[in-house]
């Protein structure tokens, strides 16, 4: 027994240790040079970029930066005129004066902006240009303070448009021109910029705006500020469910005003519809749209008193092109085939 204890109490020989480490040292490793596994659905990792997924990153890179570049693009006629109008509507509104370059004043940088406006399938219906300042340069607290302004939520504008077509009532699309050069500025506020590019006349004077201008931080809620106060003026009143939706009656019949920053939608009886363009061609320089079709990137068909569609075929058709998508199969739900 006791023979057999030192057996096990013993712990190997320093030959037995030195045999353990040339084992552990000399794992045998495989020379064969591995191949990917032949199956073609395991090789299918290397996928061609779709032509119409590089064509939709380059179109969203198509819109001109500078004047320049608006002047060297194919549709540059398009874009003469944008500017002309934009410049011109700037003057109609009184938008600045020309002073001699202040003293001790921060004279805030300009840039122009291009857009090409398109519809809610995505085709260019206008070219449109606007003049910015750069209100990024201005410091909270010293340069401005409050900013809000409320906007129609999505949901209250389908509430509407549900409650016009159970009366029975017309929905007419209605957008402001140059919405936001429509409000003043207070008396106290002096605000300067550099004159724009391609109408600089060289005298080395600035702007000193008067009114409102795109790019100001306070310049959503001057506009807001100046509709409101209209509206409230015509006999509207704002509700308490949503910011943006105004409400009146007039002859026993309900109107209802629904603001999104600059566009409006009016549900009202046809001549309820007219009285209220009337009274906003009165203060502001409007366009008539006709019945809501494309509302915030959203399709519409109405017909008052029978139906309403709200689809988004165009945004869901840019989705599917931005990720090379279109010849996907679609998958129709069961009140698709239902109701289609």
């Amino acid at each position: 027994m006791s023979d057999v204890a030192d057996v096990l109490n013993d712990s190997g020989s320093d030959e037995d240790e030195e045999e353990q480490c040339d084992t552990a040292e000399s794992f045998r490793r495989s020379t064969r040079i591995r191949h990917p596994n032949p199956n073609p659905k395991y090789r299918d990792f290397e996928v061609d970029i779709p032509a119409s997924l590089v064509i939709e990153a380059v179109n969203a890179l198509m819109e001109p930066q500078t004047v320049q570049e608006a002047l060297n693009a194919p549709d540059t006629s398009k874009w003469i005129e944008a500017l002309k109008k934009e410049f011109k509507d700037l003057m109609r509104n009184n938008t600045w004066e020309l002073v001699e370059r202040p003293k001790g004043k921060t004279v805030l940088s300009s840039k122009w902006v291009f857009m090409r406006k398109r519809d809610a399938n995505g085709n260019v219906v206008r070219h449109r240009t606007r003049i910015t300042i750069k209100g990024c340069q201005h410091k909270y607290g010293v340069d401005y303070w409050e900013t809000y302004s409320p906007v129609v939520a999505q949901k209250a504008v389908k509430f509407i448009l549900l409650l016009s077509l159970h009366l029975g009532l017309s929905a007419r699309h209605v957008d402001f021109v140059t919405a936001f050069l429509n409000g003043p500025l207070d008396d106290d506020v002096e605000i300067y910029m550099e004159m724009p590019e391609y109408f600089d006349d060289g005298s080395g004077r600035v702007c000193k705006l008067l009114r409102s201008l795109y790019g100001l931080m306070q310049a959503p809620m001057i506009w807001y500020q100046t509709l409101d106060k209209y509206l409230r003026q015509c006999g509207f009143r704002r509700t308490k469910m949503d910011g943006g939706i105004y409400t009146r009656s007039v002859g026993g019949s309900p109107i209802f005003v629904a603001v999104y920053v600059d566009d409006l939608v009016i549900v009202g009886t046809d001549e309820n519809v007219e009285l209220v363009l009337r009274e906003l061609r009165a203060k502001f320089q409007v366009k008539d749209l006709g019945p809501v079709t494309d509302l915030l990137h959203v399709q519409v068909s109405y017909v008052p008193g029978e139906a309403l569609w709200i689809s988004q075929r165009g945004y869901i058709d840019k989705v599917l092109r931005r990720f090379g998508m279109e010849g996907c199969r679609p998958v129709y739900s069961a009140s698709y085939r239902r109701y289609t």
